[in-house]
């Protein structure tokens, strides 16, 4: 199984320079901005990963992310911290990753002349 990634640095450097902003922004919107950072970081690197010539796509929404962070939070609060020690988050957050992570098209087959080190 081979798998690459086809995306730019720079536009990953330029997506996490947004970062102090949406500190900010995120301090005033209760979280949903670090929602859609989140989203929108994960969507840029899942989106540029090719795995046996087929592309994935993400297609989480941010809104979604955070109503779930939102369950989790109360679910930590509720057991004392346990369900983040536990490790029950992050597996919580990998499946919500996981299971908006697809095939673009289970059809096609992308070929891809650069290679990127």
């Amino acid at each position: 199984m081979e798998s690459k990634w086809i995306g730019n640095p720079l536009g990953f450097l330029g997506r996490a320079l947004l970062l102090f902003p949406v500190i900010i922004g995120g301090l005033l919107t209760f979280g949903i901005l670090f929602a859609w950072y989140n989203c929108m970081m994960k969507r840029f690197i899942i989106n540029n990963t090719i795995v046996d010539g087929k592309q994935l796509r993400f297609d989480g929404r941010a809104m979604g992310l955070w109503i779930r962070s939102i369950l989790w939070m109360l679910l930590t609060f509720i057991t004392f911290g346990f369900y983040a020690l536990l490790g029950f988050r992050a597996r919580a957050r990998a499946h919500w990753v996981a299971s908006n992570t697809h095939f673009a098209d289970a059809g096609t087959t992308v070929i891809v002349t650069q290679t990127v080190a």
